[in-house]
């Protein structure tokens, strides 16, 4: 366990334990690397959270080795982003209009390295992992645990993107805007199972924190009501309205069997749900993990 601890759902204990032994060996106790989130494949806007531009290919270049930046908003394919997760867990982002993926120059291990776009070669210089405080995403490539940075916190247009020690600036945040078509329309549900009927129930009527919930017969009650609300990132919210509580699961555990409970919303990846299907017939799954 590299002398740290294993982790949980929304946890990155390789990624975190690195920068736990970076900052004892150089006595910057003060960075914590956040934990890992899962994010569906799918066409994203990432918008910086120091600048609010986008992250853009430079002059809609398609030829290899393209510097990528940030640019104001203009809903060209430049900043449209295809994220997919690869079967080591992490992800490459291919933009939409060059086809190309986010690539480390050279695939070098140090710091102020330029970010381009590059031909998909499946290499660690082109896979990244998303971690999250859970007000918006970082970036950290897989090859060296350094982020997706800014340069210089610049925020002007055309400004280059690089990479850097994770810090936790506004310069190394980003937020997801999905592409990808609702599939369930915002409102008020009652959920059931598709088979039996039964329906997701707040056991007892108990809206105090932590309370365990369950499945029961559908009567319609306010214990048995629930607002679906899709956020900009293409998870979605599952709230009591009448306690205000959100679906959540306990401690973010990964395993199976863990309990679902209803508690206070504070926008962790615990609160947050994938949600796929049609015709009526859905699966809801934990935002940190695709099981």
């Amino acid at each position: 366990n590299a002398g740290y601890g294993s982790g949980d759902g929304c946890s990155a204990y390789g990624n975190r334990n690195f920068y736990l032994y970076l900052t004892n060996w150089f006595s910057n106790s003060s960075i914590t690397i956040p934990p890992t989130v899962y994010i569906p494949d799918g066409v994203y806007t990432l918008s910086n959270q120091a600048s609010t531009k986008n992250m853009d290919v430079l002059s809609a270049s398609t030829d290899n080795g393209a510097s990528v930046g940030i640019y104001t908003k203009n809903n060209t394919a430049a900043q449209r982003w295809i994220i997919k997760q690869q079967p080591d867990g992490y992800y490459s982002l291919t933009n939409v209009n060059s086809g190309k993926v986010l690539d480390v120059t050279g695939g070098s291990r140090n710091t102020g390295i330029k970010l381009q776009t590059y031909t998909n070669n499946s290499t660690c210089a082109q896979r990244w992992s998303f971690v999250s405080d859970n007000s918006n995403v970082s970036l950290l490539n897989k090859c060296t645990q350094l982020a997706v940075d800014v340069t210089n916190g610049n925020t002007a247009n055309s400004t280059k993107l690089q990479t850097y020690i994770y810090n936790g600036t506004n310069a190394q945040r980003w937020n997801l805007s999905s592409f990808e078509p609702q599939v369930v329309a915002n409102g008020i549900y009652i959920i059931a199972l598709s088979k039996s009927g039964l329906a997701l129930d707040i056991t007892g009527g108990n809206y105090s924190n932590g309370t365990r919930i369950q499945i029961y017969d559908k009567n319609n009650t306010k214990a048995q009501q629930w607002q679906i609300t899709r956020q900009p990132d293409g998870f979605y919210t599952i709230y009591n309205p009448t306690s205000g509580k959100s679906l959540d699961v306990t401690d973010a555990r990964v395993a199976r069997g863990t309990a679902i409970q209803l508690y206070a919303k504070n926008f962790t990846c615990a609160q947050k749900w994938s949600i796929t299907g049609s015709d009526n017939i859905y699966s809801i799954q934990p935002s940190f993990s695709p099981q």
